[in-house]
């Protein structure tokens, strides 16, 4: 269909010399699929860019968006630069591109020189915020550019910090390193063990009367994994019966690493809290994401979304002390303090686990406590690993 789709294209370029019979280039006009796809694509860009230029002569602030990433085609690094600002005559928010510069080194310097070029047609006193996501480089060129826009009395930009879908990613990759349970490599070779392996699904069915299998997992974006963190939670029993059932019939037993992953995973006791836990984690953190990935003004409630979603998170492993250990031990080292503006404060103390009927992860592991019979190091390994998470 898309060779097809090519030839038609090329054929169009003969009606070229009748639509401009005095022009050279019409008569020697030539489109094969690639030229007519770039022809589209950065023929009328400058029309559309100029467009969304004089759209926003009238607005008086906007946000100005960019992101590097590696084109293949140049090897370079290219910065695309996009716009979003308030239509006030259709009443709505609009993100538009603007365009892209391309660089060899991202360094903060660089980063600047090519965001003056891009917004060169655009006056500093509108950029409002810069929108960007999080490695230090660029919080050392934003810097930069409140420092200019300082001196040139155009100070206002607001500071927001970086991209919350990046920030909070990353938390929870840290988390889940730093809690030591690699439950990656469980995901990955669960999903691996079978893929495109039809006589090991066949065994599979046949041994566990399960038809579902693993879904992939992709470890670029970590929340958005919760529905394989789901299936894997789904189908572990049937892959306990998988790995015991090789056991009993040593011929049927894979000798491929992403089973001895599976086979050493399922062993573990914990295992059946650990993926609870990290599901739960990853739930509430997408649900944050969805909401606040979405043209809507919603800068005024982040600060409130992202209090809550803290909140939330450490009531799951810390401790809240009563009145009369703050009144009587102020200094206490384990007390740790979170103030924020405009909201009261609170304290909670780092000492783990509150009550069962207060604490859902500890619900949880008692309730794996009572179908397993959890041994006391592997329930105080499973608090470790909460408390990391």
């Amino acid at each position: 269909m898309e060779s097809y789709k090519g030839t038609l294209q090329a054929a169009s370029a003969a009606i070229f010399p009748l639509m401009f019979p005095t022009s050279e280039v019409a008569a020697k006009a030539q489109l094969g699929k690639d030229k007519v796809d770039y022809t589209i694509c950065y023929g009328i860009a400058l029309y559309f860019r100029n467009m969304l230029l004089s759209s926003l002569v009238n607005v008086p602030y906007l946000v100005v968006c960019f992101g590097e990433a590696l084109n293949k085609v140049t090897q370079k690094q290219q910065m695309d630069v996009l716009i979003r600002y308030w239509d006030a005559a259709d009443y709505s928010v609009k993100t538009r591109y603007l365009t892209f510069c391309f660089m060899g080194h991202t360094c903060a310097e660089d980063l600047a020189s090519a965001f003056r070029q891009a917004v060169e047609k655009i006056k500093g006193s509108k950029i409002l915020q810069v929108s960007m996501d999080g490695p230090n480089v660029n919080f050392k060129f934003l810097q930069s550019l409140k420092e200019e826009l300082r001196e040139s009395d155009e100070s206002h930009i607001l500071d927001i910090g970086s991209c919350s879908l990046h920030a909070i990613n990353g938390a929870y990759k840290a988390g889940h390193v730093a809690s030591g349970w690699d439950l990656v490599s469980l995901l990955r070779s669960a999903y691996n063990l079978f893929k495109c392996i039809p006589a090991r699904r066949a065994d599979f069915v046949s041994f566990t009367g399960c038809s579902k299998f693993s879904l992939k997992f992709c470890a670029v974006r970590w929340l958005e994994n919760s529905t394989v963190i789901c299936r894997a939670l789904e189908i572990l029993p049937h892959l306990i019966v998988f790995v015991q059932q090789c056991k009993e019939k040593a011929h049927k037993r894979p000798t491929c690493l992403s089973y001895k992953v599976v086979e050493e995973a399922v062993s573990n006791q914990v295992l059946s809290a650990k993926l609870p836990f990290a599901l739960s984690i990853a739930e509430e953190s997408e649900s944050f994401l969805r909401e606040l990935q979405t043209d809507k003004p919603i800068v005024p409630f982040l600060s409130a979304a992202l209090e809550s979603i803290l909140r939330s998170l450490l009531s799951r492993i810390l401790k809240r002390p009563t009145g009369e250990a703050r009144e009587s031990n102020p200094h206490n080292n384990h007390v740790v303090v979170f103030p924020i503006s405009g909201v009261p404060e609170r304290q909670f103390h780092t000492r783990i686990i509150t009550p069962a009927d207060k604490e859902p992860s500890q619900r949880l592991l008692n309730e794996r406590v009572r179908v397993v019979g959890l041994e006391t190091r592997n329930v105080d390994y499973f608090r470790s690993g909460c408390s990391s998470e």
